[in-house]
């Protein structure tokens, strides 16, 4: 399943929240009930990137942001590009419960298929949340209702958790298939390199080391990004100015990456990918 279907071949999924979400200590994004919108913005500019480079997608859409502005859901699916669920609010899944989870992602599967017209069988976990080793329930809730793969599970140490013992490449849960980040492996240890502040803080060389490190051993890196990624006019978050770094440093450079990499691999969605490979 993990196999190169063909040479520079990449995933190329995109979370697709409000700037404002995230999960720090002492932050709740209620925080800032009255922020200015820009993920509209950012998803019209992210959908003509991607029709002008002839580059596929997966975008993990939020469902409050799938309610809110419905325009956003019909800017993807219209353009022809892969619509999953981020679940409906970016909130962790653990605190959740299995039947607290399970109506989340019932509520948002139904409303992300009826505005996209497309059968949603893909989920990511707000903040990389489950594990098969902390919630095992999340997975057999996803199988329960019809879903035909994951991509929460995030293979090295992250600013906000990780789950560094998780295997690195395309691989089975259950029925499931996962979809982990891409991180590389450095004298054994595992450092993300594929997506959010990672790739807006590293220079492009790293990146394409990562890339290149994948496509050597015929697997196929998976690279995701938030809107706020290529977003240079991303608000500061009411946070210290760490935080305010991991939130949105050099999304100026990550926009440049993303277009020189546009340029150089061929992008494909996660179903693309399933599709190819069988």
């Amino acid at each position: 399943m993990s196999r190169q279907p063909r040479k520079n071949f990449c995933i190329l999924t995109f979370d697709v929240e409000e700037w404002y979400h995230g999960a720090y200590p002492g932050y709740d994004y209620s925080m800032v009930a009255d922020a200015p919108v820009r993920v509209v913005e950012m998803v019209e500019r992210i959908v003509s990137l991607l029709r002008e480079f002839g580059a596929g997608a997966t975008f993990f859409v939020l469902g409050e942001v799938a309610e809110k502005y419905p325009q956003v859901v019909r800017t993807i699916a219209g353009a022809g590009f892969e619509v999953a669920s981020h679940s409906y609010t970016h909130t962790l899944i653990p605190p959740q419960g299995r039947e607290g989870f399970a109506g989340q992602l019932v509520r948002s599967k139904r409303l992300l298929e009826d505005l996209s017209g497309q059968d949603v069988v893909g989920f990511r976990a707000p903040n990389f949340s489950i594990s098969p080793q902390k919630t095992p329930w999340a997975f057999e809730v996803l199988e329960s209702e019809g879903f035909l793969y994951d991509s929460s599970v995030f293979p090295a140490v992250a600013y906000y958790g990780g789950n560094p013992g998780a295997p690195r490449f395309i691989h089975k849960i259950g029925n499931l298939v996962e979809f982990p980040p891409s991180a590389m492996s450095i004298f054994g240890v595992k450092v993300a390199f594929s997506g959010g502040f990672y790739f807006r803080a590293l220079p492009l060389w790293i990146i394409e080391a990562g890339i290149k490190s994948y496509h050597r051993r015929g697997e196929t890196p998976v690279l995701y990004l938030h809107p706020k990624d290529i977003d240079p006019h991303t608000p500061p978050l009411p946070l210290g100015w760490i935080a305010n770094f991991v939130h949105r440093g050099r999304a100026k450079s990550g926009l440049a990456k993303f277009v020189r990499l546009l340029k150089k691999y061929r992008f494909i969605s996660i179903r693309e990918f399933l599709d190819i490979s069988r």
